[in-house]
């Protein structure tokens, strides 16, 4: 247990989001919808040609 200003603490990081954590969310957010993007655009161009 650590003590420091704010209070006592049961680690040595203090309790909220923490700037590694919200960084990686954000990254793998970006890696989702772009894996997302692609996979529509390689439907709609497979549909386009499997019509003509």
């Amino acid at each position: 247990m650590m003590v420091r200003s704010g209070g006592f603490y049961h680690n040595d990081d203090p309790p909220g989001p923490q700037p590694l954590n919200t960084a990686a969310l954000a990254i793998l957010l970006v890696i989702v919808s772009a894996v997302g993007a692609a996979v529509v655009l390689l439907v709609r161009v497979l549909l386009l040609t499997a019509v003509r």
